[in-house]
């Protein structure tokens, strides 16, 4: 079911509502159920057929029950994408800046030069081409951000004509006051929806008085940061941790939070892989907690039974982390889901 279902997420559309739930104890621990717009795509086991309608019930990520028996269930949401208009110097710094706080990048410019600069900064995609043609190949969504910081009118003109016609988080636009003016009227003339002008941020970014390229970018970024934890609370799944999901290369462990207390750093839902080669993919919060979870999921792995295994529930604390006692934290504890994630081959 896993890897189907992840398949299945990587091609929906950004704005599509999936909840997974999966049975925590008893008899059917490790059943899952996974939901699309409300209604039930997949249930897998007994224990789904009696409860099947109390699915629908379920709207927000934590932990609850059904006949006594507790579930985790998880909105699961993609990672946010940055579509970045130009590779100049406030677009590469853009593209550093977003890749450090978990975005995943698409840099387009119709220079090759700059297209590989983008690549080099760090982009995803860093793509040579048109910019409205290569627009014409983004598909919009709500969770996905647009910034235009091109060098010259024209370009910016022919980026903002295809973006406001794509659903979108976020459209902003680098300039002055006096020429996002001028932009607004010769768009409105156009035939661009007034509406879809005042969604338009321009001049883009915070107010923090930026001078330099990498000053730009922070105001740019932080706007947008600010804008996507307002409208888009869940914790997101990463491309390359979906990648692995849907085609796992060693055995893993999928650590997932489903509980927290006190000020643990890392909210429900997020997720960390551990890999049977000893490398991890994300993190569930550091410190003594982090490891202990570490060390739990390697033990896990090195278990000859472990495709007959269920899911396990841990439980870690930051008391005695070395962060709780210099002050940094004030304490508190996880509950972390612990699941196989096997290649073809060993299930």
């Amino acid at each position: 079911m896993s890897r189907e279902f992840y398949r299945q997420f990587a091609g929906l559309a950004g704005d599509t509502e999936n909840l997974v739930v999966t049975v925590l104890d008893g008899p059917h621990a490790g059943a899952k159920a996974v939901l699309q717009n409300g209604k039930v795509v997949f249930a897998d086991g007994m224990f789904w057929r009696e409860y099947e309608r109390r699915l629908s019930g379920i709207r927000e990520t934590g932990i609850t029950q059904a006949g006594g028996t507790r579930l985790f269930a998880q909105m699961l949401t993609r990672e946010a994408r940055l579509v970045i208009c130009g590779a100049g110097n406030v677009g590469l710094s853009l593209i550093r800046i977003a890749k450090l706080t978990g975005f995943y990048v698409i840099c387009i410019d119709d220079r090759e030069e700059f297209a590989r600069k983008a690549r080099e900064a760090g982009a995803d995609e860093g793509i040579r081409a048109d910019f409205a043609e290569a627009l014409r190949g983004i598909r919009g969504d709500a969770g996905t951000y647009f910034v235009v910081v091109t060098r010259g009118h024209q370009c910016d003109l022919d980026c903002l004509r295809a973006i406001l016609r794509l659903p979108r988080a976020y459209a902003g636009m680098m300039g002055s006051r006096r020429r996002a003016v001028i932009m607004r009227q010769q768009l409105l003339q156009e035939g661009i929806p007034e509406e879809d002008l005042n969604e338009l941020r321009a001049p883009i970014g915070l107010p923090i008085g930026s001078q330099t390229p990498e000053e730009i970018a922070v105001s740019i970024l932080a706007e947008i940061i600010a804008r996507k934890n307002k409208t888009a609370p869940d914790t997101p799944l990463s491309h390359r941790l979906l990648d692995e999901l849907q085609e796992p290369k060693v055995p893993a462990i999928l650590a997932t939070i489903i509980a927290r207390s006190g000020s643990a750093p890392r909210e429900v839902g997020t997720k960390m892989l551990i890999r049977a080669d000893g490398t991890l993919e994300g993190t569930i919060g550091g410190g003594l907690s982090e490891a202990e979870v570490i060390r739990a999921g390697r033990e896990m792995l090195c278990r000859k039974d472990k495709p007959d295994l269920h899911p396990v529930v841990i439980h870690v604390t930051f008391q005695d982390d070395p962060s709780v006692m210099d002050g940094m934290l004030c304490g508190g504890a996880q509950d972390v889901m612990m699941e196989y994630i096997l290649p073809e081959h060993e299930r």
